[in-house]
């Protein structure tokens, strides 16, 4: 059990109210709502260090057009690759998985 870790449960950006104001936020799916909470943290504080995770080619067109949209030049776009053995008589094959983009920058 972790201490320091609290559990909000919520749907971003209606979530955020009443919260302190994050220095570091982790996005791993935003419900398609991530212009409204790239929008709120900003108003919140506009100097935190931001991650996003996605699967979906839109999410990262969409991610693409905020960069643009808040003048963001230190952005970092992350492709990882994931593969799984899967039995195939006596061997085994690696099966590529959907690739997960990690997107991280300072707002």
């Amino acid at each position: 059990m972790l201490e320091n870790v609290s559990v909000l449960e919520g749907t971003a950006p209606d979530a955020f109210i009443n919260l302190p104001t994050p220095t570091h936020v982790f996005i791993g799916g935003s419900g398609g709502r991530l212009e409204d909470i790239i929008a709120t943290l900003k108003e919140m504080n506009s100097h935190m260090r931001i991650v996003i995770n996605s699967v979906t080619i839109e999410t990262i067109a969409e991610i693409n057009n905020l960069i643009k949209k808040y003048d963001i030049e230190n952005a970092d776009v992350i492709q990882v690759a994931v593969s799984k053995a899967k039995k195939a008589g006596d061997y085994s094959i690696m099966q590529g998985q959907n690739p997960v983009y990690i997107v991280s920058f300072m707002l």
